[in-house]
């Protein structure tokens, strides 16, 4: 009985941890674009003053979130575990961005804006566009795209 009950544990410990697999065309090589127009006509892949922002990369719809913190002096496509936020809102400038769905990167650092508010009204654009631009944003764009988890 006791065997019977340790393979039983055994097949679904085995069988959970493949349970979550996703196969995505996507890294740190992808291609990413545009995604949607505004309605002036111009190309966007976010609102300015919102923490969403997409692209797609491989023909894969990709949205992400954007964060402004404290931890200013990073240097571009710098990688974090976690953002830090300070109570005092003016010393949150520094931009991060982070891929949600159809798979999670890490916390990426973008850029410090000159002020928070500028950064709570602009990162999202960042995020996305240097997520775009991989030939200007060489260090974002892999570090955002090169560490995925499901």
């Amino acid at each position: 009985m006791k065997k019977f009950i340790f393979s039983l544990f055994a097949i679904f410990a085995v069988t959970s941890s493949y349970a979550a697999t996703k196969c995505i065309a996507m890294g740190a090589s992808s291609k990413c674009e545009k995604t949607y127009n505004d309605p002036t006509g111009q190309n966007l892949t976010a609102e300015p003053g919102q923490s969403d922002w997409g692209a797609s990369c491989n023909s894969i719809s990709i949205h992400g979130i954007a964060l402004c913190g404290s931890d200013t002096g990073l240097s571009t496509g710098s990688v974090v575990d976690s953002v830090t936020i300070s109570g005092d809102v003016n010393v949150n400038k520094a931009c991060f961005c982070k891929i949600v769905q159809p798979v999670v990167s890490r916390w990426v650092f973008a850029e410090t804006r000159s002020t928070a508010g500028d950064c709570a009204w602009w990162c999202q654009n960042a995020c996305a566009g240097k997520t775009i631009d991989s030939a200007n944003n060489a260090n974002f764009h892999n570090a955002i795209l090169g560490v995925l988890y499901e």
